[in-house]
C-alpha cells in the first residue's frame, strides 16, 4: 500500500502472498452478505482507491474498501477530486506495522470526521516457518476492529479511538503458546452492522442483518497461501 504526504510517496508495505490472501478472503466474505440484494442496494467493492484529505496534502490507499451504491455522488465530503464518497468500511492488513502506528493511521486518517465508519485491521505477526508435528503453521494473527459509532457511544474522544474488538485468530498467542480459540469455523467472528456499512444512506437499510466475517476462513486462506 502507499501513502502521499506533502507530495512525497511513501510505500508502507510491499504485497506478500499472506497479505493478499487475507484481504481477498475478507472481501469475498463481505460481498457475499449483499449478494441477494438488488444491485442498487449493494455496496461497491472499491479495492484500493486513493483517498485524499480535504487539504489534498496526504492520501492513502486501503487494502480493500466498500462504498454503498446509495451514497450521493458528488459527495458533500469527497475522498477525491472526482467527488467519490469515502468508503464506509475499510480493511487493512498489517505485517510490519506496530499497534501504535495502526492507531495513529486509523485515527488521523480513516476515522477522521466525515470519513470512514468501520476499519478492520488484520495484523499478521512475523513468522519463521515454524509448524507443529502435523505440519500446521504456528503463527499469530490478531484482528482489531475500530468503529466510530461504538467508540463515541463508549465515550471515547474523536481522534483517540481504540479497537472496540481485539480478536486472536492464529494458532499461537502473544506468548508463543498454542492457541486453539480459532480452530474451527465460527469460533472467532467480527461483525459489521448495516448502520455502519450504509452510513450516510437513508434508513431503513437494504440489509437487515449484520455482516459476519469468519476469521477462521481468513486464517485458512493465509495458511494456504504461505
Amino acid at each position: 500500500m502507499l501513502g502521499i504526504y506533502n507530495g512525497a510517496v511513501i510505500i508502507y508495505e510491499l504485497p506478500y502472498r499472506d497479505h493478499e490472501a487475507a484481504h481477498a478472503d475478507f472481501t469475498t466474505q463481505f460481498l457475499s452478505a449483499f449478494a441477494n440484494l438488488p444491485r442498487q442496494d449493494r455496496v461497491s467493492y472499491t479495492a484500493a482507491p486513493t483517498c485524499w484529505d480535504s487539504e489534498r496534502s496526504s492520501a492513502k490507499q486501503p487494502d480493500t474498501s466498500f462504498v454503498p451504491k446509495c451514497l450521493p455522488k458528488p459527495s458533500p465530503h469527497p475522498s477525491d477530486a472526482q467527488g467519490n464518497p469515502w468508503p464506509t468500511v475499510v480493511c487493512e492488513v498489517a505485517r510490519s506495522q506496530s499497534l501504535s502506528h495502526i492507531l495513529q493511521k486509523v485515527n488521523s486518517f480513516w476515522l477522521a470526521p466525515n470519513r470512514s465508519e468501520d476499519v478492520i485491521v488484520l495484523k499478521l505477526w512475523s513468522w519463521d516457518n515454524e509448524r507443529n508435528t502435523n505440519g500446521r503453521p504456528l503463527r499469530r494473527f490478531t484482528c482489531y476492529k475500530f468503529c466510530r459509532q461504538a467508540s463515541l457511544l463508549a465515550g471515547q474522544a474523536q481522534g483517540n479511538f481504540w479497537p472496540v474488538q481485539t480478536l486472536e485468530f492464529g494458532t499461537i498467542d502473544g506468548n508463543n503458546a498454542p492457541y486453539n480459540g480459532c480452530s474451527a469455523p465460527g469460533m472467532r467472528t467480527v461483525t459489521i452492522t448495516p448502520a455502519c456499512a450504509y452510513q450516510g444512506c437513508t434508513p431503513p437499510y437494504p440489509l437487515s442483518v449484520n455482516v459476519v466475517i469468519d476469521l477462521f476462513d481468513i486464517q485458512q486462506a493465509i495458511f494456504e497461501a504461505q
